[in-house]
């Protein structure tokens, strides 16, 4: 049996759930919201696209 058709998808954090996270409010200090939320999206985008 494939164990990739068995296996659920492996659930990944909303945007908001990264934001609230201490790295997350780095992040939007440094760099601000907009960018911030830019760039979790595009991570979070890439690793769907992995998985």
């Amino acid at each position: 049996m494939n164990d990739t058709l068995s296996t659920p998808p492996t659930r990944l954090p909303s945007v908001e759930q990264v934001l609230r996270t201490d790295i997350g409010a780095v992040a939007t200090e440094r760099f601000g919201h907009e960018a911030t939320v830019k760039a979790v999206r595009r991570v979070l985008d890439d690793i769907r696209r992995t998985l």
